[in-house]
């Protein structure tokens, strides 16, 4: 259970560090990148951006510029490298977890396969496929990886804000609704979210 943990936080981190070095690429502003959500615990300021450790390790988040009037802001740049901004992050997860394929399965369609039958069997808590696998020679440790980083990279691709498939929509509207119904819609969707993390995470326990 440790290094599950241990491979979730280090995908998370991947994941942010996606956005963040996409953003930087299309030289927008990037203020913050943080591993959890909410209260700040532990910060550092580092190449002007703030490196953060916050209270509820369920994600992570990049504060990205979004002042429409700032050159340097996501706003200023096309839809079509925004998309790149926001779907970095996914894309990464996928490219850790296909790599984990090819080296465990030697095959991306038969990890996915293999992927789906284990969150089938989380869903029912009928753990025999789990048990099957760590009987065989494939590798523990590229199984979590990769059963990890798909699942981030899919759970990532939702349409609730603030989450990626969220933002795909959303920054559409923000030039034409107020910064307080902006604001209002990514506090909802956090809280989904989180609820949603905290939900299934008593389900499987």
């Amino acid at each position: 259970m440790t290094l599950y943990f241990i491979i979730l936080i280090v995908s998370i981190i991947c994941h942010e560090l996606g956005h963040l070095l996409m953003a930087l690429f299309w030289k927008v502003k990037v203020h913050a990148c943080s591993f959890g959500f909410g209260k700040v615990l532990l910060h550092k300021k580092w190449k002007n951006i703030d490196w953060r450790i916050s209270l509820i390790p369920l994600g992570g988040y990049c504060d990205i510029e979004e002042n429409l009037n700032k050159p340097n802001s996501l706003y200023s740049i096309s839809y079509w490298k925004q998309l790149t901004i926001i779907l970095a992050g996914v894309s990464v997860n996928f490219l850790i977890a296909f790599i984990c394929y090819l080296i465990n399965y030697h095959s991306i369609k038969t990890g996915l396969i293999i992927d789906w039958l284990l969150l089938k069997s989380f869903v029912i808590k009928d753990y025999s496929i789990l048990l099957f696998l760590s009987s065989t020679n494939i590798n523990l440790f590229l199984l979590q990886c990769g059963f990890i980083n798909i699942t981030l990279a899919i759970g990532n691709l939702i349409m609730i804000p603030p989450l990626d498939g969220g933002l795909l929509w959303l920054i559409l509207l923000k030039e034409k609704i107020s910064a307080k119904i902006y604001k209002i819609i990514n506090i909802i969707g956090l809280i989904l979210v989180i609820l949603i993390q905290v939900i299934i995470l008593m389900y499987i326990f």
